[in-house]
């Protein structure tokens, strides 16, 4: 046996033995035992085992959707007392796409343990939002958990999560993609966590980026600004459009929102790409 072959041997064995002591700490008595545990508490503990955080009640899913697939209703008082993922995807999106196999392999080993998973199904496109082409999309990819359908979602962290990604998009077009700090770099963990505070700045950011976009090319300027516009319809200023702090919740959706922003960017970036090339020839 080589040594090289000797210490691969001798790595597994030890990886073996590092995941059955894993296994044999993480038992129901000791995830109950850590429920309500601080962080603090155990850390560094040479016997710590997994803090349950509380972060207030699950959300009611049921208030705030039109309807659902693969179940009837389910009410917080049905999910009392279970382990619930909430997956909030959409059925266009590749990156959604890319986790439903580990949902499906979760969900068929340990559902029958307690384990409901909710996919909260949030269009970025109205062919997303139509209920039929959804149905047909979750019987496609062999979706069997509960699916809500969220056909219009105005989540104020969402639709600050779409707004954040437009103004990375507007410093984008003034100062091109290779800039020493972008919005995202500066702004994103406190935006998505005192909106209130932040994004007042990004607006009189975005308002230079502007004014430079515009000396340069006027017709972009007006494209960027109806993008800023259209999903500041979205808000309601009586509402507190532009909270000081948002619940983890929100903040969750905060991140889906900027991404299903940039995706439509790099979409109808791709898009753009063979009419030009057309163009050309």
């Amino acid at each position: 046996m080589t040594a090289r072959r000797a210490i691969v041997v001798i790595a597994a064995a030890a990886l073996a033995l590092v995941s059955v002591v894993v296994a044999r700490r993480t038992s129901g008595e000791r995830v109950a035992a850590a429920v309500g545990a601080r962080p603090s508490a155990v850390a560094g503990a040479a016997d710590a085992v997994l803090p349950v955080l509380h972060a207030g009640p699950a959300p009611d899913v049921a208030s705030l959707t039109t309807g659902w697939l693969n179940t009837a209703p389910l009410t917080p008082a049905d999910l009392a007392g279970k382990v619930v993922l909430y997956d909030l995807w959409t059925f266009g999106c590749v990156n959604c796409q890319h986790t439903i196999p580990s949902l499906r392999s979760w969900w068929q080993r340990y559902a029958g343990d307690g384990l409901v998973i909710v996919g909260v199904h949030s269009p970025e496109f109205a062919y997303e939002a139509d209920p039929a082409n959804v149905a047909r999309a979750v019987g496609d990819q062999g979706i069997a958990y509960p699916v809500a359908l969220d056909p219009d979602n105005r989540d104020k962290g969402y639709i600050l999560g779409r707004l954040f990604a437009v103004y990375e998009h507007v410093q984008s077009a003034a100062l091109g993609p290779r800039v020493n700090a972008t919005v995202k770099d500066k702004f994103y963990a406190s935006a998505s966590a005192q909106p209130r505070k932040v994004f007042a700045l990004l607006e009189h950011g975005s308002a230079n980026h502007l004014s430079k976009v515009g000396k340069a090319s006027p017709g972009r300027k007006v494209n960027l600004e109806k993008q800023v516009g259209a999903i500041m319809d979205l808000m309601d200023p009586a509402d507190d459009p532009f909270p000081a702090a948002l619940s983890a919740e929100q903040q969750a959706l905060f991140g889906l929102g900027y991404y299903h922003q940039r995706n439509d960017f790099f979409r109808s970036k791709s898009q753009d790409a063979p009419a030009a090339e057309d163009n050309a020839q």
